[in-house]
């Protein structure tokens, strides 16, 4: 990879408009977060974009920008998150362009999830939709949109219109085969019912998760698992399951500990209750 970027990607650039050196090492930085490897994904993404500043279209870069806010997804890094959020959003409104302005709406949509900020996490991703209904650009993005809209729908209580929509989405990943995008929206509709009724929807949640997890084993894409022993926890907590939860959580320390995920091993920490010194402290506790 590194003795193609830079010089000899000139004439490729003529040809696509941007250079698919560095929409490619862009692309392996997102595979490698999404494979469970969130440093290695993120270190390609920052020499991609110090490749691509001042050089590439801003469809390009509002890509790679993204791509630093699924890591930062993985790692639990708010701060990187809002920062490259905000660089699409000026990015959108200096260099106007459909797929800019949607990769915005996604972005701020993203940021707002994890903030806990339903009602503007529901607006920006209602207005992706919109302008996707307009002039369709990234068919692929669907479930994935409408399954962010169902999580912000049911953080701000609309439980029906929120299973609808997280429904919705893991009926369209199917139809249109995407195993990643379908993953997202099986852990949606976990996330709405765990909110909404977790004992009462005990068994959807369950097969949504064994879903998920059975995706994510097909798939490799590994940095799901953490999160879909954290959906277990939670359930294992609502239905009066200490040592279930104690399990889960366990589990979910070890696997971002080993990603390198330290904020989300920290949280993960703090919800056992106690101060969590080595994985294998944690590694045992899950075996009891």
């Amino acid at each position: 990879m590194e003795a193609t970027l830079g010089e000899g990607t000139r004439g490729a650039t003529m040809i696509f408009g941007f250079s698919p050196t560095v929409f490619a090492l862009a692309s392996r930085g997102f595979v490698r977060a999404a494979r469970g490897r969130p440093l290695d994904g993120l270190a390609d993404l920052e020499r991609a974009l110090a490749e691509a500043e001042g050089r590439e279209p801003a469809d390009l870069l509002a890509i790679i920008h993204g791509g630093f806010i699924a890591v930062a997804g993985v790692l639990g890094d708010e701060t990187m998150a809002m920062a490259h959020a905000q660089r699409v959003v000026t990015l959108a409104a200096s260099a106007p362009s459909r797929i800019v302005e949607q990769n915005a709406r996604w972005c701020l949509g993203e940021v707002h999830l994890t903030r806990g900020e339903w009602g503007d996490a529901v607006a920006a991703v209602e207005q992706g939709l919109a302008l996707e209904r307009e002039a369709p650009v990234a068919a692929w993005r669907l479930p994935s949109n409408l399954a962010m809209l169902a999580e912000a729908h049911g953080g701000a209580g609309n439980t029906e219109r929120a299973r609808t929509l997280a429904t919705q989405a893991i009926d369209v990943a199917q139809e249109r085969g995407l195993r990643l995008q379908e993953i997202r929206a099986q852990l949606a509709l976990a996330r709405v019912l765990l909110r909404a009724d977790p004992a009462g929807a005990r068994v959807e949640i369950e097969t949504a998760l064994a879903r998920a997890e059975a995706l994510t084993e097909e798939t490799g894409l590994l940095s799901n698992a953490p999160f879909i022993h954290l959906g277990r926890a939670a359930l294992a907590r609502a239905n009066g399951d200490e040592v279930g939860r104690r399990r889960e959580l366990g589990e979910a320390h070890r696997l971002f500990t080993e990603m390198g995920a330290t904020a989300r091993a920290e949280q993960v920490a703090r919800e056992l209750g106690s101060s969590v010194e080595s994985t294998s402290e944690i590694s045992s506790t899950s075996r009891t």
